[in-house]
This record gives C-alpha cells, structure tokens and sequence, in this order.
C-alpha cells in the first residue's frame, strides 16, 4: 500500500460514490429467467484521503440475489464507516468483514455492492487480495499464464442458434453451455449436439425454469446425448425436492449465494457442484469462502460470469480464473457482447477462448475509464464517511 498524506499518515476511506450506468448489448440475450438488451450496471468509486482512486462494477440481478439498481443505491448509506486501515491486511478485514449489514434475509441480498466496493476499495489502495486468500487443494499461485473460456448458446430462434453454434466450433471452442427452459428442450439439445460435434463438451442450463417431477427425464435424455451436467433445473427453495441418483451432476447457482447456501446443498446431494460468480457471491473475497469450503471437500467448481460485464469484472474475472483449476470458466465476451466497456484494456478473450493472465500485484489489473462512467451515468450518489 502506497504511504498516505494525512496527518497521522493512517490511510483513510474518504468517499464512495455510486453510479447507474445503462450498458447497452449488441445483441439481445435471453434464458428461461429473463431476456435483456442491456444492463443496469453499478459503478463504485473509492476515493482516499490523499486523493486516491478505485473503481469497482457490480451487475444486480433481482431474480439472482434479489437485488435491483434502486436497492443497491439504497444501501449505501448502510455501508459501516471504515477505521483507520493501517496497512493491507487491515483493508482486506474490512472488506471481508459485515461492512455491509445484511438488508433481508436472503442470503445474497447486498453482494451486488460488496462485490463493486470491495473492488473498488482494493484498487484504491492499490491492494493485492491474492497473498491473503487460503489456499485449499486445487488452487493455483496467480501469474503468467493463458486460461480458456467456454460460450453460451442462448434461447432464441433455431437459425440464429445455429449460426452461433457453428461459429463457435469453427472458432475452436472446447465447451459450450445451452440454455434450456423455453420451448422443447429435447429438440434444443439434439441441435446443439448436431451443431457443435460430437468433440465440444456441452453443458446444460435450465435458469431455475424445470418442475421437480421432469427432472429426472430430463436428464436421463441430455445424458444420452452426451451432455456433462444440468444447471440450476428448479428455483432457488426447491432444491430438496429433487429425486436422488440423476442420470447428470447438478451444478447449482443461483441457489449458491454463500458458504450457508453451500453447506446446504451439499448435505442434500454430496454430488453436486457449484458455479460462482463475482457479482453474485459479493466479490473475490466471499467468492473464495464458498471455493474453499467446497474445495476442501472435493466439490468441483465453475467460475461463471455476469451477462454483460463492462471491464472491471472481466479483469477481476481473469485474476480469479488463474486461482483454481476450475471445471469450467465463463467471462470474457467483451466487445464481442458489450456496446461499451470502461477499461482501458480490452478483457475479451482471443480464438478458441483462450486469454492472457494478467501479472500479479494489482486487482483489477486495469486501467478504468471514470470520465466515461461519469458520463454515462443515468444517475450519482455519494457518501462521505
């Protein structure tokens, strides 16, 4: 951490400023659970006392954690005022800490905005989380290094899927993951299985849109076509009525918000698996509870994304990718799906998937553009502590 400039030289969170930027798509996405053409992002701005500055982005999801852009400007002034962080291992308590009191009882609600301030924070104080996460069996040291994203086949009409389909595999992607949930499911599979070949991995996602009863079915039809595993299949709290001995592992997400929501399912389904997400699981910090915990016991896990991520967490998402040999990885589309992103960089993954790590020492490992999130912003709130 950089010396600070205040009287007694204790570095000192001044200010938090949020931001509501409407980020528009090139294309329109959609799943069982919603279709959008853009995104309500959150931006946070992290100012020192000396004049020090982190950005932080964060995607609300009302249908993932409950929260909306208005709930997360409404929990700003829950935000509890920091001491004095002495030196970076007092910064990571803090953001690691309830710094955020809980705003109902959803175990996600508020991750949105622990997710772009602890990034924005950690920025600000030119903070590396990375040397003080566990380290459980499985993870990785941080640095030089390519990893290799997967794509996502969306819903949507036939012709359109399968000039998707058929880009990817010429663009020579290993996996792949169908969005299920909307029309036949059964014809949707057999076409991407046609599509892609029988050498691309395929995965299946039905965005909390199955009823318990035709799970089962389901999966013994994807299983004959060679699919690995089925996605979150029934909404968040029914989880417990799933049959038992599925054809396919279970990857939950939505349902796995925290290392509660995973003690849970585990105890349900030892076999089961988990897809994180920055945004969703409330930043890299709270991220790495959930990948520890699981990891200790053996429980793959993915590294997914939000749709639609404008920079920041891309570059936070590439930092993580290299922490974990994770099953598989999703992220990285950037202007390949975002009309504008705020970094300097340019985060979207080359042929195939394949990207660079970032070097060690910086989280995110960018430079932002804040006058153009100022810009864009539909809307601005700050808090001085």
């Amino acid at each position: 951490m950089p010396p600070a400039s205040g009287p007694d030289g204790v570095p000192r969170l001044a200010r938090l400023t949020f931001y509501h930027v409407r980020v528009p798509l090139r294309r329109t996405v959609s799943h069982a659970s919603h279709t959008r053409t853009e995104n309500d992002a959150l931006f946070v701005q992290a100012e020192t006392d000396d004049g020090r500055v982190g950005w932080g982005e964060g995607l609300p999801r009302e249908y993932v954690t409950g929260e909306t852009i208005d709930s997360c400007f409404a929990q700003l002034l829950r935000i509890a005022a920091p001491p004095p962080l002495l030196d970076d291992a007092a910064v990571v308590r803090w953001l690691h800490g309830p710094f955020l009191p809980a705003p109902s009882d959803r175990s996600g609600d508020g991750n949105t905005v622990r997710c772009a301030v602890e990034t924005a924070v950690l920025a600000a104080f030119a903070v590396d989380p990375v040397p003080h996460l566990t380290r459980p069996a499985g993870s990785r040291s941080a640095g030089a290094g390519r990893v290799q994203y997967g794509v996502v086949l969306t819903t949507g009409k036939a012709w359109k899927r399968r000039a998707a389909a058929l880009a990817y595999r010429l663009w020579g992607f290993r996996d792949a993951k169908l969005k299920l949930g909307v029309g036949d499911d059964e014809v949707a599979a057999r076409q991407a299985r046609h599509w892609f070949g029988p050498k691309i991995a395929l995965r299946a996602d039905a965005n909390e849109a199955w009823e318990p009863a035709e799970v089962a079915a389901k999966c013994d039809m994807l299983a004959r076509l060679g699919f690995e595993s089925v996605e979150q299949p029934v909404p968040r709290g029914r989880e417990h009525e799933l049959p038992r001995g599925l054809a396919l592992p279970v990857v939950w997400d939505e349902s796995v918000l925290c290392p509660a929501d995973a003690k849970r399912l585990h105890a349900l389904d030892p076999t089961c698996r988990f897809n994180l997400r920055l945004s969703k699981n409330g930043g890299l910090l709270r991220l790495w509870d959930v990948f520890v915990w699981a990891a200790n016991r053996g429980i793959p896990c993915q590294l997914g994304c939000m749709v639609g991520e404008a920079g920041l967490l891309s570059a936070a998402g590439r930092t993580a990718a290299g922490l974990a040999e994770w099953t598989r990885l999703e992220g990285g589309y950037g202007r390949h799906l975002v009309a504008e992103q705020f970094t300097q960089e340019d985060w979207t993954f080359g042929r195939g998937g394949w990207a660079d790590l970032p070097p060690g020492g910086l989280y995110p490992a960018t430079k932002v553009r804040g006058d153009a999130i100022q810009t864009a912003a539909v809307l601005s709130e700050s808090r001085t502590f």
